[in-house]
């Protein structure tokens, strides 16, 4: 699931300078704030200055296990 400043995110939804992303995946949470969107083209080694990272977490079997517990019922 992703959310955008504590929305959920559609596909089309645009992102802005600021907004905080949140990426919940299997294994894996991200949180980043966007601190520019680039106008076109950027080489890889200046990506990384595009968000800053807030949170970002592994998440273990037993966590995993534990959800789909909740979500079955």
């Amino acid at each position: 699931a992703v959310t955008i400043n504590g929305n959920k995110a559609k596909p089309s939804k645009e992102i802005k300078v600021g907004d905080v992303v949140e990426i919940n995946f299997t294994n894996r949470y991200l949180k980043f704030r966007v601190e520019e969107i680039p106008q076109g083209n950027i080489r890889k080694n200046d990506a990384k200055d595009l968000v800053s990272i807030i949170e970002d977490k592994s998440k273990d079997m037993f966590e995993w296990k534990e959800f789909l517990i909740l979500w079955k019922k």
